[in-house]
């Protein structure tokens, strides 16, 4: 429904919809703070190695949410060292870039 067809219902139609409204809305949430409690840990993971390497490639990512951050640090440590003996090559940048972690497909 649009604004024009809602304002044109009877107040108990109006009522019937708020409140369906409203419990899809009560479902939703539910479903993502029982989802997001279930994986606490992970994200918490996940947070902190955000907050130590600030950007992060997708295997790190999974690293990160397996609790693996330190071997996150070691791969770059070695990422490093292997650049520094090789002559430099600008064409080939090592940079993270932003990553847009897709989202799990919605429940029917």
């Amino acid at each position: 429904l649009d604004m024009n067809e809602y304002s044109v219902l009877s107040d108990d139609h109006k009522k019937d919809v708020d409140q369906k409204v409203q419990k899809l809305l009560d479902d939703a949430y539910t479903r993502a703070a029982t989802h997001l409690k279930e994986h606490k840990e992970d994200l918490d993971n996940l947070a902190k190695a955000m907050v130590e390497f600030e950007t992060l490639t997708l295997e790190e990512i999974k690293l990160a949410v397996a609790g693996r951050s330190t071997e996150i640090t070691t791969r770059r440590d070695a990422a490093k060292t292997k650049r520094a003996a090789s002559p430099a090559d600008d064409s080939k940048s090592s940079h993270s870039l932003p990553l847009e972690v897709p989202r799990p497909a919605q429940e029917s």
